[in-house]
């Protein structure tokens, strides 16, 4: 997984367009949720984060993270804006 910022704004980058769409969505969940807890650092409560494909820049999903009012950061991954 490569994670880059642009503009302030974090983007993954994890598989591959020839991963199976399961492994993909699998990937993108794991990797959410590493992300999720270093967003807790960050300064903010909401974050949009595109997750691309490594290879060619294929849009995979967007992940929406929300800081609770725990200050826990939870997050849904919305599959349907991918380009695959």
């Amino acid at each position: 997984m490569e994670e880059e910022k642009r503009n302030g704004a974090p983007a993954v980058h994890c598989g591959s367009v020839n991963d199976d769409y399961g492994q993909l969505q699998a990937r993108c969940h794991s990797e959410a949720e590493k992300l999720a807890p270093r967003l807790a650092a960050e300064v903010g409560n909401e974050w949009n984060v595109p997750f691309w494909t490594e290879d060619v820049p294929e849009l995979i999903c967007v992940g929406s993270f929300r800081r609770t009012d725990g200050g826990t950061v939870m997050f849904e991954l919305d599959f349907s804006q991918g380009t695959l």
